[in-house]
């Protein structure tokens, strides 16, 4: 066996002024995975923002229970209890289903947070009245079933058009509002779908009859659920009997789906109106104007977003709206009296 001798261990001779570029390509890789696994990392521990977080507590865990309205409709409600609010304050989300707001509500520490599946679609009869004056006192009913003397309402198109409606007629048991791509306010110039409400066109503005059953089978049918569009869910063709039931409510909505700024005025309680930038649906200037109609309103604008808030963007709106209820403490408590800012939109 042949012993290498001393100069295979000597290191290469580079000459005075030139340089190792072996020895730089190796440096710059390695400082290159440096910066990299440092960059990962810092990302791993640095916390996500507030309202990201509050998204993953668990609020899916959490079963549903169903309040039953002296007409007979059974209300799906989630509750998180807490006390961390002014006793008898809690956050009341309404919606169509549990399922709309779940990534979309922030939860936070010690809240009593209330989810609901208002009246409409996921408790439904067809022998029932679904117009704003019912259903809003319908919000007033549940409320005291649910022993809420003073709400933060948090919902979503025709359910904001009854959350506002409500705290006009209410002011004293409403503390705010957040309202996302509200009804209620006849538009300046009314888009294709906007002008189709106005003139009773119930066709151009519901989906077709045979796919109108594609939100119900749409979710989870775990028991949290149970009883959530479950007279639709028994008929034998699921489409068309959804379909009647979106034109039932439809017809009941429209004579109020657009109506003066003059209404709004008498909502007194802090409001934060949030519309995606760049939807189709209904023109972004109106987030600015439904704002001004309020006595205290603020916008906040979803970039990137079409005209399905609480499905394109829940992040942004979970954050908006933690944002906008920390400014309420922030601003001298809940409930308490906030700046107008009507025309600042908040570019989330």
């Amino acid at each position: 066996m042949r012993t290498p001798g001393p100069a295979a261990y000597a290191s290469p001779i580079v000459e005075p002024g030139t340089l190792d570029l072996d020895f730089l390509l190796r440096f710059t890789l390695i400082g290159l995975a440096v910066a990299i696994g440092g960059g990962l990392l810092l990302r791993l521990l640095r916390p996500p923002p507030r309202a990201r977080r509050l998204l993953r507590e668990g609020w899916d865990e959490l079963a549903s229970r169903p309040v039953e309205l002296a007409d007979g409709h059974l209300v799906a409600v989630r509750e998180r209890p807490g006390d961390a609010l002014p006793p008898g304050e809690a956050r009341v989300v309404l919606g169509p289903t549990l399922v709309e707001w779940g990534r979309a509500l922030p939860l936070e520490d010690g809240e009593r947070v209330l989810l609901v599946a208002f009246p409409g679609l996921a408790a439904y009869d067809p022998k029932a009245r679904y117009d704003v004056a019912t259903q809003v006192a319908r919000l007033g009913e549940l409320l005291d079933a649910l022993d809420v003397r003073r709400a933060h309402l948090a919902a979503a198109d025709g359910f904001a058009l009854f959350a506002w409606r409500y705290a006009a007629a209410h002011p004293e048991r409403v503390a705010s509002l957040v309202l996302v791509r509200p009804m209620g306010l006849r538009p300046d110039a009314p888009s294709e779908e906007e002008q189709a409400w106005l003139d009773g066109d119930l066709d151009a503005v519901l989906p077709p009859a045979e796919v109108a059953g594609d939100w119900l089978r749409g979710l989870p049918k775990r028991p949290s659920w149970a009883g959530e569009g479950l007279a639709l869910r028994a008929a034998d063709d699921l489409d068309a009997a959804a379909h009647a039931c979106l034109r039932h409510l439809a017809g009941d909505l429209a004579p109020d789906a657009f109506g003066p700024a003059s209404a709004l005025a008498a909502v007194k309680a802090p409001a934060l109106v949030v519309w995606g930038q760049h939807d189709r649906g209904s023109e972004p200037e109106n987030a600015a104007r439904f704002a001004r109609a309020l006595a205290d309103g603020r916008t906040a604008m979803l970039d990137g977003c079409r005209g399905a808030p609480l499905e394109e963007r829940p992040e942004q709106v979970a954050e908006a709206t933690h944002a906008f209820w920390v400014g309420l403490r922030g601003e001298g408590g809940e409930g308490g009296e906030a700046a107008k800012v009507a025309d600042d939109e908040a570019r989330t």
